[in-house]
């Protein structure tokens, strides 16, 4: 590993950004000495999803959301180490087998586990289902403004400078989408400046056959997440109950409706 690894994770990962007061979780899992801490929203449900958040997301703002729109299912909203109130420091090797140790933890309560990856999620969603530890387990796969490389994201927003040559996590999910035996769903913003479209294209092309893909044109990447048609695409792909909370959420903005569906 280079002598500037150090910095250049500290510039990767913005667990710094997450360290605030957290409300009171209720889900733990050790990891080899290590705590993951986060939330678990209806325990008792048959059918679980794991949510892989973006960089520097807040897990607790989502727990409402998600245990109203995902109603069918437990929850699992789970910092990385380093994150919010969990123990450690993030490295790629160590979401990714944390990852694999959450998965195989809330497959034990639970009869089948979908899977979600925001972002940086996306990077340890696409490990995590690929793993052969995890791989004939996974329900379904949503990936949410996924990318190639971590190397295919920074590039351009360091354009002239050889950060990515720095970088000790490469997060190559471009290696390993092809490899999930699951359903695949990519949800992507048209107008996302953090991960550009040319590294979502390299991503999709890697995709297996069958994977389907949804644009938001209208959507950058903090505000997808916040779109009734965003959460009414996850709801149907896992197969959950789809919830309008007006009649003017069903409109042309919903990619589902287009289809005649």
């Amino acid at each position: 590993m280079n002598a500037l690894a150090p910095l250049a994770r500290r510039l990767v990962f913005r667990a710094h950004d997450t360290h605030i007061d957290v409300p009171p979780t209720n889900y733990e899992l050790d990891r080899e000495g290590v705590v993951l801490r986060g939330w678990v929203t209806r325990p008792r449900s048959e059918r679980a999803v794991i949510y892989f958040g973006g960089n520097a997301e807040d897990l607790s703002g989502w727990r409402l959301r998600f245990r109203t729109s995902l109603g069918g299912r437990a929850s699992y909203l789970v910092a990385y180490r380093g994150y919010g109130s969990s123990d450690g420091e993030p490295t790629e090797r160590d979401l990714v087998e944390d990852g694999v140790a959450l998965f195989l933890d809330v497959a034990s309560r639970h009869t089948s586990v979908a899977v979600i990856g925001r972002s940086l999620g996306s990077g340890v969603a696409s490990q995590v289902t690929s793993d052969p530890r995890v791989r004939d387990r996974v329900e379904a796969v949503v990936l949410v403004t996924p990318f190639d490389s971590l190397a295919g994201v920074v590039r351009p927003l360091f354009r002239g400078l050889p950060f990515d040559w720095l970088l000790p996590d490469r997060f190559r999910s471009d290696r390993h989408v092809g490899s999930i035996p699951a359903p695949v769903l990519v949800l992507r913003a048209g107008r996302d400046t953090i991960v550009r479209p040319a590294a979502t294209d390299r991503l999709v092309a890697a995709l297996p056959p069958g994977a389907r893909v949804i644009d938001f044109p209208d959507a950058d990447h903090q505000t997808i997440a916040g779109l009734n048609a965003y959460w009414h695409a996850i709801q149907r792909f896992l197969g959950e109950p789809v919830l309008f909370e007006t009649g003017a959420d069903r409109d042309a903005a919903d990619p589902w409706v287009l289809e005649g569906e």
